[in-house]
């Protein structure tokens, strides 16, 4: 089960990686040997204009764009993970989205970082479901 001291640790091992090798560090996050597909999760990374660049489960996503992308309830979870970035450099946020193979919506925490990826910044991030919301309330501030 991912932690949130797993995820905020591998979202910043993979800034650090973009920063130092750019797009070419993408290839580091995919694959069964990655050391960021861990604990039921893995790393994702979009631009700020909402274009997913690499994402490890679900190659179809990259090149695409999920600014107008509503959860449940009718949050643009992306909106609001560019804005945190924006805002606060990193954080944390909540939205419901079916775990895979289910259809159902479930709770789900991303943590989101800011990184400098040849030499555009970029969204870092990762995100789990099985975190409570005690858990969740504690980490928005």
């Amino acid at each position: 089960k991912a932690t949130t001291e797993m995820i905020i640790k591998k979202v910043e091992q993979a800034c650090k990686l973009v920063e130092k090798k750019g797009k070419k560090a993408f290839r580091e996050f995919k694959g069964k040997r990655s050391n960021f597909l861990f604990a039921g999760t893995y790393i994702w990374i979009n631009d700020l204009d909402g274009y997913m660049l690499m994402h490890p489960i679900k190659p179809k996503m990259v090149g695409n764009n999920y600014m107008s992308l509503k959860d449940a309830n009718g949050k643009r979870f992306f909106v609001e993970m560019i804005n945190t970035i924006i805002e606060e450099n990193e954080g944390w946020v909540e939205y419901v989205w079916p775990k895979p193979g289910e259809e159902e919506p479930s709770l789900k925490v991303s943590y989101v970082k800011k990184a400098m990826c040849d030499g555009k910044e970029v969204l870092v991030g990762s995100g789990t479901y099985d975190i409570s919301k005690e858990e969740i309330k504690k980490l928005s501030h």
